[in-house]
C-alpha cells in the first residue's frame, strides 16, 4: 500500500476587512507614561540604596581593618619592648644572681649518683628511725642491692 497525501491548496480569499488603528484615550496614555515614570523612580532609588550598602560597607571595612592594624602594631610594640628589656635585663650577672637565689630558696641540695634513691619513703621501716642522712643512704643502697640479687632472672640474662 502507498501512502497517499493530501494537500490543500489555498482557495479563493476572502475579503479582507480593511483594519483601523485607533489611539487609546489621552488619560490611558497619560496613565502608562506615569506608571512608566513611577517604575524608573523606584528602579533609580533601589540603584541608590545598593550603592548607599555598597558604601557602607567600604566604610565598615576600612575601619575593621585599621583597628585590625593598630592591634596587630600594639602587640608588636609590646612584643619587640618586652624582648628588648629581656635582653637587657638577662646579663650574665643578673642569670648568676637569679641561679644563686633558687639555690638559697631550695631547702635541700642533692649531689652524687645516688639521687634517686633518695627520693624513696623509709620514714616506716625501723632501721631508718633515728640515722643520719649517710646511714639512710647506705641502708638504701643496700636494700636495693638485695632486691636486684634476689630478683629471678630470666632466660635473656641466663644466656
Amino acid at each position: 500500500m502507498v501512502p497517499f497525501i493530501t494537500a490543500s491548496l489555498p482557495g479563493p480569499e476572502a475579503a479582507k476587512q480593511p483594519q483601523t488603528i485607533t489611539l487609546p484615550p489621552p488619560y490611558f496614555t497619560a496613565e502608562a507614561e506615569k506608571i512608566a515614570q513611577v517604575a524608573e523612580i523606584q528602579f533609580k532609588q533601589r540603584v541608590m540604596e545598593k550603592e548607599t550598602e555598597k558604601k557602607i560597607s567600604e566604610i565598615e571595612d576600612a575601619a575593621f581593618m585599621a583597628r585590625e592594624k593598630a592591634k596587630a602594631d600594639a602587640e608588636f610594640y609590646t612584643a619587640a619592648k618586652f624582648a628588648e628589656a629581656n635582653r637587657l635585663k638577662l646579663t650574665p650577672e643578673y642569670l648568676q644572681l637569679m641561679k644563686y637565689q633558687a639555690i638559697a630558696t631550695n631547702s635541700k641540695i642533692y649531689f652524687g649518683q645516688d639521687i634517686p634513691n633518695m627520693f624513696v619513703d623509709n620514714s616506716a621501716s625501723p632501721q631508718a628511725r633515728g640515722a643520719d642522712s649517710s646511714e639512710q643512704l647506705e641502708f638504701l643502697t643496700r636494700s636495693e642491692k638485695a632486691k636486684k640479687a634476689a630478683a629471678p632472672r630470666t632466660e635473656k640474662e641466663v644466656h
